[in-house]
């Protein structure tokens, strides 16, 4: 573009009103650029933005712009999408026997209309039109299953994506192309993956890496993407999509880095003199059964550094004792893994492991052998039958991260003081404590550099172990729960009102309390008494506070809050409003509010998130109001309808949202206050200028007026609107 060109078209735009589009832009430094040379004349202008990073688009909209994120088509606009572009016409019909293969395209293009597109084009040059009008479609059911490795439009569209990323995002994304098709995967895990493997220095690098995995979109929520979003980050699952997995595999061939998993693997011929560094398997696959049973010696296994093996995968085909120098071994959800081969893996000297996960399979015993395993950093033996960890699993003098979450442990063994590389400790049932907890001894103290904590049940543990917590300053993660008995203890609360004041570095900290439980003596911290880095406070179950905790105010960290009050005054609202980092917020009102809860232009400038659970929603949005918020969910009762004839009113005043969820009692289902409630966010969201998806009970309305039908296009996922 010359400069005169240039100046031609700005000297236009200020002399007249004009709608711009920019399409696909990827750095913020542009947009300074592009916005810099604009004028601001009054005229009436608007400008549309597409870029597929989502923090782009924040960006652009910083001056009183309006953010839309393009949604996936629904399940039925993805099948007439499909069927246009095939068939040149939505009135054909699926044939029966080509509705299995539909439905298999449908599924991994993730309601996606460039994947859509490219996937009908491919049908088209299978002839699907010429078998359809033919009626011989025995001959193609057999072809279709057998789909493209990558299509190039798919493989031209997702490499910018990947060219952007820095240098070592790249690598640890390309780790990423082990992970078999439909892989859901924990971001905790992953990143003890990529540390094991020495892909990342720390953890937090790791996570800002994943970060911008996410913010991209090349790592996406598991989720059905016809269901609500209940899922926080916190605590769902990832995925990456299919067509991905490809290019990846595709790139790290393009490195010369050999690598067979469920997505692909190159025969005997095409490996050459190639080294198998990473494996991954989880279902029978005759390329690979052929890769190891060509090489005669022992070089396949011996060169193995990564192995994961998850489903039905035949046992006889992986003897876990050849892989002896291997870093990472995941065996995650294998379905054929027994204690024998938990022994033989203890036995085989791998002098290297830094990575075991048995997680979700049928092991029920650790052996003692485990203590030869003297390299390992992280043991997952989450979700198994596993009930004694042995005292020489605590000779494991390099452990970092031990997890026995859902299993049947219920007492750690008193060495475990001597564990003093243990950074990660996970236990208990996820905050249930229906099974009574794991027992912790007294001697967890010893364990100083310990940063996360989770869950220990309060009610198996003395009061001087409490005091004991208090000691262990570097932590910075912490569940607990808090039953109705150790409320009215005083010595409990005092012990842990007064370790609390220790943890001046706390970032999370989760209550979760039995029936009936206060935890309002935690209200009383003083501001020298609590951790000025807190970024998340949760407290679930029964426990409640009478107001919101004072000492809230000042926490500029605080993103994420989930609490459940007696009463609510102005002064708390405007705490949670000034909290300059708070994106979630999920707060309970344990009462029947005697006037509109009103949420004013000023505040919660980042929440994105907002849960509130009343029996009487009596709430109002200003103009303004939550410029962020994309999802809003309500969980309501039976309830009387308020004076002004209204429970609910300025839906449409929030300007991002995307995504209403409603749940109540279904006894409650006749109740007036129910009904209206429903009915004004109906309304409301018919009124929006944004399509909004609403969900009521988890089921999704399907009226045209808030029915999602824009997709992802393949050049831009997200659109600043100005």
């Amino acid at each position: 573009m010359s400069r005169s060109w240039f100046a031609t078209l700005i000297s236009t735009f200020k002399t007249a009103g004009n709608l711009i589009v920019i399409d696909d832009l990827w750095k913020e430094s542009d947009w300074d650029i592009i916005s810099s040379a604009l004028p601001r004349n009054n005229r009436g202008s608007r400008i549309i933005v597409t870029t597929r990073i989502r923090s782009v688009a924040w960006y652009t909209c910083c001056s009183n712009g309006l953010m839309h994120e393009v949604k996936p088509l629904n399940e039925l606009d993805s099948q007439m999408l499909l069927l246009q572009s095939v068939f040149g016409s939505k009135n054909y019909l699926w044939p029966d026997n080509l509705k299995q293969s539909r439905d298999e395209i449908l599924r991994r293009c993730q309601g996606i209309p460039f994947f859509i597109s490219g996937m009908a084009d491919w049908l088209r040059e299978q002839e699907v039109q010429k078998f359809y009008s033919n009626g011989s479609l025995d001959c193609l059911v057999e072809e279709v299953p057998q789909f493209p490795r990558l299509l190039k439009q798919f493989e031209q569209t997702l490499y910018p994506t990947y060219d952007d990323l820095p240098y070592w995002s790249k690598v640890l994304l390309l780790y990423m192309s082990m992970f078999p098709e439909g892989y859901m995967f924990n971001k905790d895990s992953l990143i003890r993956k990529w540390i094991a493997k020495g892909l990342s220095g720390s953890y937090e690098e790791a996570e800002a890496c994943f970060s911008m995995l996410i913010d991209r979109n090349v790592v996406t929520r598991a989720i059905n993407i016809w269901e609500p979003t209940t899922q926080v980050e916190e605590n769902c699952r990832w995925q990456v999509n299919y067509f991905m997995l490809q290019f990846l595999a595709y790139r790290l061939d393009d490195k010369g880095f050999a690598c067979a998993s469920g997505m692909r693997c190159a025969s005997p011929e095409a490996m050459g003199n190639k080294k198998l560094r990473w494996l991954s398997v989880n279902q029978p696959d005759r390329e690979l059964e052929m890769l190891l049973s060509r090489r005669s010696n022992l070089s396949h296994f011996h060169n193995a550094r990564s192995l994961s093996i998850s489903g039905a995968v035949d046992d006889l085909l992986f003897p876990l004792d050849k892989f002896i120098y291997l870093v990472v071994l995941d065996l995650e959800g294998w379905q054929c893994f027994k204690d024998e081969d938990m022994l033989l893996i203890c036995s085989s000297r791998m002098l290297l492991l830094r990575y075991l996960s048995v997680k979700n399979t049928r092991v029920r015993k650790l052996p003692a052998k485990i203590k030869e395993l003297r390299s390992l950093e992280t043991l997952d033996m989450s979700h198994t039958e596993v009930s004694e960890l042995p005292s020489e699993a605590c000779e494991l003098s390099r452990l970092e991260m031990l997890d026995l979450r859902s299993t049947p442990v219920r007492q750690l063994p008193e060495q475990i003081r001597k564990m003093r590389s243990m950074r990660h400790l996970l236990i208990g049932d996820y905050g249930d404590g229906r099974n009574g907890g794991t027992t912790i001894p007294d001697g967890i103290g010893c364990l100083l550099d310990l940063r996360t904590l989770a869950t220990v049940h309060l009610s198996v543990c003395s009061a001087r172990l409490v005091e004991a917590l208090g000691g262990m300053e570097k932590l910075t993660e912490l569940a607990i729960t808090w039953s109705f008995h150790q409320c009215s203890n005083r010595r409990y609360q005092e012990a842990l009102h007064c370790s609390f004041q220790k943890w001046r570095g706390l970032k999370s900290l989760s209550i979760h309390g039995g029936q009936g439980s206060c935890v309002e003596f935690l209200d009383s911290l003083p501001d020298q008494g609590r951790s000025n880095d807190l970024e998340k406070f949760k407290v679930t179950g029964g426990g409640r506070f009478v107001r919101l905790p004072q000492w809230f105010q000042g926490l500029d960290c605080l993103a994420f809050v989930e609490i459940t009050v007696l009463r609510l005054v102005t002064e708390d609202l405007s705490i949670l409003t000034n909290l300059p980092s708070l994106e979630h917020l999920s707060l309970g009102l344990d009462f029947l509010p005697e006037e509109a809860i009103v949420i004013g232009r000023a505040g919660f400038r980042k929440l994105e998130r907002l849960c509130i659970g009343c029996r009487f929603p009596w709430l109002t949005f200003s103009q303004g109001a939550m410029q962020r918020l994309r999802y809003l969910e309500m969980k309501i009762g039976g309830h009387p309808v308020s004076r002004s004839g209204s429970v609910l009113a300025g839906i449409n005043n929030l300007c991002s949202v995307s995504e209403v969820s409603i749940h109540y009692n279904v006894r409650y289902s006749n109740n007036r206050g129910v009904i209206l409630t429903i009915e004004t966010v109906r309304k409301e969201v018919a009124e929006h200028l944004n399509p909004i998806s609403v969900f009521v009970n988890g089921i999704q309305d399907q009226d045209e007026n808030f029915e999602a039908v824009a997709g992802i296009s393949g050049d831009g996922g997200v659109e600043g609107l100005h």
